[in-house]
């Protein structure tokens, strides 16, 4: 009997939540702004834009109200920042409502401007219908925010560098670097060992890129401060091999054995593997150069460089 009243009660809860869910929301206020439009023919200010996020089958509806009737206004509703158009009415009338769906979650961007030649304010009301109770807390602020990405410098990297002492074939190569704009740090995973299958078991257990995007996730920007290397794999090396960074004027004094200098930040001399991480050079071209010092054996190397760039955009809040 005691089961069976746990049963029912079971499918009680989840008839509940389901009818919850599919439930049509409660109208929610997402803005009360007071604007200034600039008249058709003012080149001194710009179309005034604000910017809120929508939960997908939000109805949007949109209250503008002038404080002089003549003319109308022009209203644009696009995504952001892709800037595809879905709501446009050309000749929005003082005390119009404006109705539309959103399709997508996401962030969008209204502006609206005045076909009239002189300027006025406009009193703008934005609400939305959520589609079901499910999302009915869904936040709608964005906040202006310098945002964090990884990109991958270069594709993973595997080379032998010969022995100080092979007659054919060098004792030094190097990798070329662009950084992506906006960087801000980067890092480069470096592994090295005499056994080609140590590099592959490097190569096939996960990548650097995905380990950093992990790390921005969970600890965010204050991590940055410090560093992610706390948060990403130590991977396995069993032999040394140097590595310089350099700018490219550098280079061919490097691989022809010559002069050259260095950047010590990025460097490391007998290193068999490691994450380094490197803050003094975030943009332009550089190299990443090997150098095998041991006289009777060649050495395979592993390389795999992350970029971490930030640029300041919309986002949307969490709450």
């Amino acid at each position: 009997m005691r089961t069976l009243l746990l049963s029912l009660t079971l499918i009680l809860s989840t008839f509940l939540q389901a009818q919850s869910a599919t439930k049509p929301g409660q109208r929610v206020q997402v803005a009360d702004l007071s604007l200034a439009i600039p008249g058709k023919d003012s080149t001194a200010t710009a179309a005034p834009e604000f910017f809120y996020a929508f939960e997908a089958g939000d109805a949007v509806m949109l209250d503008n109200t002038m404080d002089d009737a003549s003319g109308t206004n022009d209203l644009l509703v696009s995504t952001y920042p892709a800037g595809i158009e879905v709501h446009h009415d050309r000749a929005v009338p003082s005390l119009s409502i404006q109705k539309f769906t959103i399709k997508e979650r996401g962030i969008y961007r209204f502006t609206l401007s005045s076909n009239h030649a002189a300027a006025r304010n406009a009193l703008v009301k934005v609400w939305r219908n959520p589609a079901s109770a499910a999302t009915q807390e869904f936040n709608s602020n964005v906040v202006w925010k310098k945002i964090y990405t990884t990109e991958q410098v270069c594709e993973q990297q595997a080379y032998f560098v010969n022995s100080a002492t092979k007659i054919s074939g060098r004792t030094r190569t190097g990798l070329p670097l662009t950084l992506p704009p906006n960087t801000v740090e980067w890092y480069y995973r470096f592994s090295a060992s005499r056994e080609q299958a140590d590099i592959d078991r490097v190569s096939n257990n996960g990548s650097l890129i995905s380990e950093l995007v992990g790390g921005l996730l969970t600890g965010g920007v204050s991590w940055l401060v410090s560093g992610l290397g706390g948060v990403i794999t130590q991977p396995p090396g069993a032999d040394y091999c140097d590595i310089y960074l350099m700018e490219p004027k550098n280079y061919h004094g490097f691989i022809n054995d010559g002069q050259f200098t260095n950047i010590v930040d990025g460097t490391r001399l007998n290193y068999m593997s490691g994450n380094v991480r490197v803050t003094c050079c975030p943009t332009g071209q550089y190299y990443l150069g090997l150098q095998n010092n041991e006289i009777a054996h060649g050495v395979h190397v592993f390389l795999d460089v992350v970029a971490i760039t930030a640029v300041e955009d919309w986002a949307m809040e969490v709450n």
